[in-house]
């Protein structure tokens, strides 16, 4: 049988229509031959003491009732006691085990002879008619095969054998004759050959699909087409498809169709390549057949249903039609960006199976991307091409009003003066044809206090909406004076007082303080900077809200020395609780303008690495300060690794400013997953729980070293197991390990090293990692990459250490699959060991 093979689909950058390269499917199931194992039936047909085997190609569910026989099989050995009901080797005449004259190549061909002239190789009326033998009963058919067979085998002349009728001895010397007047036959004379080879070149619908191939050493085949199609000739013609000879060549006639599709091409041939194969069997089940130590042999011979046949499948493109593509860029700089107001757009749009000198018109529409609503923002062209692909242009003008919006082009393509859409493109997804307009953020700030006295540190409070988070956006305040007046024009280098930087975030949030020295009227203003996400925003100058009159001190005023300490709320919790800071003031005196913040800085993998900087801040969250506890609001703690505190207070005319060191234990909380107990690691095939979802995940793991590039599904732990995905071309990442990526505790991703067949798993070459190499993992459009530093193994009897599964310490990467493969008496096999690869990030 000839094998199939598989060609890939190149898709067209563009959307028309895709053009198929055709491919073969294999062919139906192989016929036992050298190498393969049958299973041997008890004697089902003939007397018990000429009976034959029926002989399964594979074992049988219920071998006490195993149905029908594939095949079947005579004795070759007639002193050598029969083993049924075993599985056993199959081989040529090379092959045979036996001493008998067997051996003889001559004996060999006018055996094989009697099997193509006797029952089950003819049916049983064919071989009476053979014969000369009218009515011959089905066991006396097969004794006088059998018989026949012993006689060149064992016997060497012509026994006195016990016959069961005369039919049967009759039918004896008919076969003895034959085979003695032939001088026997050759493997090579049995054959059966069915063919048939696909199309080399790309199919398309409304055409003669071909050609197909047909090779066969028999007079003729049949050929069958699923799903059923028209066979013809190269010309077309209707072709009888019961009598394909011989390199015939066939086409799918799909003249008149214009949709794609896909069919496969069945050749079969009446006959069988197993005849003539012997079959070794062994004395023991599960046991090797030896020259020393067999039982029977056996020759195989199929019935006269058998049939030889081979497949190929093609696959053949639609007929071409009219098809748009389009690419929607700002009109001012090529980019997929406008300003936050707007701007022109222009969308070039490929088409493709055009008529030449037919007029086309084009309309388009921007659509909000968020939920699919129109904006009423249209635009058209109409032009008459002169080839059938090509592109025109379509402009749109987006007003202001759309700043933060993703805008989509839909296009529709018509013959001009119809109303019938002959192209469209409308992917609400598709990144061509999107253009984002920047988020415009807006600024509003107030200070911190209306009055204030010389050496007070003042600072802003900003609130800030509509930022895109996650950008390189900066925030700086500039405090302005001292001044004799403020207005819109005061906010000039020449009067700049100080300026401070921040983190920008939507909310509410204190800048960094500046002390004033000197009295007079004082005012902020607030940038944000641009950035791919973002325009820049501020404020108006000398606004009153921004502005303070800061006043020298009274004569003779010594401001409070003002004490302050400060506790977390928590030491440790879990990822998506929020925590505040505990503030205890003593010595404030109240009433004259102080402030109070705290702020979040976080996360950092451990305590030696906190540093309290504008970069790591969290949050900044203001309080009123007073004698005594004060709790701050709370803010929300997403990833995992350290956070700290650090709160203080602005001086005013009555008290000095106060704050405390960044990292103090009692300021510090460690964010980590609940610890877990370790669970058993199991990649023997076992089903996958349901995905957990809610969470960051990994989606490939690629170790370029071993060829794996495995898809990874999120997972939990069932009754203490860790539910490895039972699709073992997928891994698993434990659901209660750490996010790839964190700063602390390990990443656990397991995968099966093979199916229950030992067809490779995602991990099946785990084993040969080795440190040093690199082991990538894709978490969305991220890619973290992390070097090996141990590869180590474990007995499967025992649950792997604790230290593979922390929530804590110096973030790692775990890879976990099977090892120590152990095959079984009854040929199955198992893992004994797990292999447990560990990895350090690599990137900072």
């Amino acid at each position: 049988m000839s094998n199939g093979r598989r060609t890939g689909v190149a898709a067209l950058a563009l959307a028309v229509v895709a053009v198929l390269t055709p491919w073969s499917a294999p062919g139906a199931s192989a016929e036992p031959g050298a190498g393969d194992t049958v299973y041997v039936g008890a004697k089902s047909q003939g007397y018990p003491g000429s009976g034959i085997h029926g002989v399964f190609e594979q074992t049988p569910a219920d071998p006490g009732n195993p149905g029908t026989p594939d095949y079947w099989a005579y004795c070759i050995e007639h002193d050598v006691t029969a083993k049924p009901n075993i599985a056993a080797g199959v081989g040529t005449a090379s092959d045979f085990l036996g001493s008998n004259h067997f051996t003889d190549p001559a004996v060999q061909a006018r055996v094989l002879w009697v099997l193509a002239h006797s029952y089950p190789a003819l049916s049983l009326a064919d071989f009476a008619t053979a014969s000369g033998v009218p009515g011959i009963a089905l066991n006396d058919a097969i004794e006088a095969t059998q018989y026949a067979i012993w006689r060149y085998t064992d016997v060497g002349y012509d026994a006195s054998w016990a016959w069961a009728s005369d039919d049967s001895e009759d039918a004896y010397w008919y076969l003895v004759n034959g085979a003695n007047a032939s001088g026997g036959l050759t493997p090579a004379d049995l054959s059966t050959t069915a063919t048939i080879g696909g199309p080399a070149a790309a199919q398309v619908a409304d055409s003669l699909v071909g050609p197909f191939t047909v090779g066969t050493d028999q007079p003729s085949v049949s050929v069958s087409v699923a799903p059923a199609l028209t066979l013809t000739d190269a010309g077309g013609t209707p072709i009888d498809a019961s009598t394909v000879v011989d390199g015939q060549q066939l086409y799918l006639d799909l003249r008149g169709t214009t949709a794609a599709g896909s069919a496969t091409v069945t050749v079969t041939a009446t006959g069988s390549n197993a005849t003539g194969k012997i079959i070794s069997v062994p004395t023991q089940p599960g046991g090797t057949a030896t020259a020393g130590d067999h039982a029977q042999s056996l020759i195989l011979v199929a019935p006269s249903t058998a049939t030889v046949t081979d497949q190929a499948a093609v696959a053949w493109a639609a007929a071409a039609a009219p098809a748009i593509g389009t690419t929607l860029v700002d009109a001012a700089d090529g980019d997929h960006v406008l300003p936050s107001t707007g701007g022109s757009v222009t969308d070039t749009v490929a088409y493709a199976n055009l008529v030449p000198g037919t007029t086309y018109t084009i309309t388009g529409e921007l659509m909000r991307r968020s939920d699919g609503s129109a904006t009423g923002i249209t635009g058209s062209a109409t032009f008459t091409p002169t080839q059938a692909d090509g592109t025109v242009e379509v402009h749109f003008t987006v007003p202001a009003g759309y700043a933060g919006q993703q805008l989509v082009a839909f296009e529709e393509l018509v013959e001009t003066g119809s109303a019938v859409v002959v192209a469209e493109h409308k992917d609400i997804d598709d990144a061509a044809q999107t253009v984002t307009v920047r988020a415009g953020p807006t600024v509003t700030t107030q200070a911190s206090a209306a009055t204030a006295r010389v050496g007070a540190a003042l600072h802003d409070v900003v609130t800030i909406t509509g930022l895109v988070p996650g950008g390189t956006a900066q925030g700086t305040a500039t405090l302005y004076g001292p001044l004799t007046t403020v207005d819109d024009t005061v906010c000039v280098a020449a009067n700049e007082a100080g300026s401070v930087t921040f983190a920008p975030q939507n909310g509410t949030s204190a800048t960094p303080s500046i002390t004033v020295v000197r009295p007079g009227l004082y005012t902020w203003q607030v940038t944000v900077s641009a950035d791919a996400d973002n325009d820049a925003a501020t404020h108006e100058c000398g606004l009153a809200a921004e502005t303070t009159l800061v006043e020298d001190q009274p004569p003779g005023t010594t401001p409070s020395t003002v004490s302050l300490t400060t506790e977390t709320s928590t030491t440790a919790v879990k990822p998506g609780k929020r925590i505040h800071d505990v503030v205890t003031i003593t010595g404030f005196v109240p009433g004259h303008g102080a402030t109070g913040s705290a702020t979040l800085y976080g996360p950092f993998a451990s305590r030696a690495a906190i540093t309290c900087t504008p970069a790591h801040a969290v949050a900044t969250v203001p309080f009123t300060p007073g004698n005594g506890v004060i709790r701050t609001p709370a803010v929300p703690v997403t990833r995992t690794g350290y956070y700290t505190w650090v709160a203080a207070t602005t001086a005013d005319s009555h008290n000095t400013a106060a704050t405390h060191a960044c990292g103090l234990a009692s300021e510090t909380t460690l964010v980590r997953k609940p610890s877990y107990r370790p669970p058993v690691v199991s990649t023997g095939y076992r089903s996958a729980g349901p995905d957990v979802n809610g969470r960051r995940k990994v989606s490939r793991v690629i170790i370029p070293a071993l060829g794996v590039n495995a898809r990874t599904t999120m997972v939990g732990i069932r009754k203490g197991t860790m539910q490895v995905p039972g699709q073992v071309a997928r891994t698993g990442q434990l659901s209660r390990s750490a996010a790839a990526g964190d700063l602390i505790g390990t990443t656990v991703i397991a995968g099966h090293v093979s199916d229950r067949r030992d067809r490779p798993g995602a991990f099946w070459r785990l084993s040969r990692i080795r440190p040093g190499q690199v082991v990538t993992v894709r978490e969305g459009s991220r890619q973290l990459r992390y070097r090996v530093t141990s590869v180590e193994r474990f007995s499967r009897s025992k649950r792997l250490p604790q230290r593979f599964f922390s929530t804590t310490g110096e973030h790692r990467l775990v890879l976990i699959s099977c090892a120590g493969r152990v095959g079984t008496s009854n040929g199955g096999f198992h893992y004994r060991q797990n292999v447990v690869v560990t990895a350090t990030p690599l990137d900072g």
